[in-house]
């Protein structure tokens, strides 16, 4: 989605810019197999921003420009820092992350999405659940049995 389709939610020193979830009213579908928000923050100095994210998940910033205050203890981060929040209780409806501007304008996107909790296993090109899972993966691969392209 380019930034000139995505929804946006503008308050005073704040854009909200949607790109996959739901912010407030609007709502963007995501392009990927497992749910996720993305949200793209531009906060003028000083600014803040209560971003709700779906309770329950996991939820981390990426600071692209800036500095910026995080969540309830108001942590500081700056331009290519990411910084994870506490995952809230499950359950319905939404919690926030607070954002806040430092001194000069910031740019931060933040992202949410269900926790996974498996397990995972790597090997070369291949991520599964179990070791077996990419044993079997690398016996597909020499057997012609993937599908390329």
């Amino acid at each position: 989605m380019l930034a000139a389709d995505a929804p946006a939610l503008r308050e005073k020193g704040v854009e909200a810019r949607l790109y996959a979830g739901a912010l407030g009213e609007m709502a963007a579908p995501f392009a990927t197999t497992w749910p996720m928000t993305l949200i793209d923050l531009k906060l003028e100095p000083g600014a803040a921003f209560a971003t709700p994210v779906p309770m329950g998940e996991r939820v981390f910033a990426l600071v692209l420009d800036g500095e910026a205050l995080l969540g309830a203890g108001r942590r500081t981060a700056k331009a290519g820092d990411v910084a994870w929040a506490e995952v809230s209780s499950s359950g319905d409806g939404f919690d926030t992350l607070a954002v806040k501007a430092g001194a000069a304008s910031a740019r931060v996107l933040v992202f949410a999405s269900p926790v996974i909790d498996e397990p995972v296993a790597m090997g070369g090109p291949f991520v599964m659940d179990t070791r077996e899972e990419i044993l079997e993966a690398f016996a597909d691969l020499r057997a012609g049995r993937l599908i390329v392209g």
